[in-house]
């Protein structure tokens, strides 16, 4: 099974408004099931990925941003910047869309 971990906060919002997680680099996730791991309980969500896309980060979508708890791609950069103190809006990243499964 593939997985993905997640800050609290950020795992906290599976349930409420996040339907995409953008990371830096070419990620290898494939459509389907994905286990999202709170790395700060253990706890685990499954999710479908119902799409993976590559990209630039300038290039990413406003609904893409919003719907990853953020508002423009330079509240992107610094808010992605605590997980990669590189990045850049010129960075590569991928973009990750999908939908919680309910238990």
């Amino acid at each position: 099974m593939q997985s993905l971990k997640l800050s609290q906060k950020e795992f906290n919002n599976l349930r409420l408004t996040k339907t995409v997680t953008i990371r830096k680099g070419r990620k290898d996730v494939k459509l389907g099931f994905l286990e999202f791991y709170n790395i700060e309980s253990g706890a685990v969500e499954l999710v479908n990925v119902e799409s993976v896309q590559y990209c630039k980060l300038k290039y990413v979508s406003s609904e893409d941003l919003l719907y990853d708890g953020m508002i423009s791609t330079n509240h992107a950069v610094s808010k992605l910047i605590q997980y990669y103190p590189d990045i850049t809006k010129e960075t590569e990243i991928t973009v990750i869309k999908f939908k919680i499964i309910l238990k």
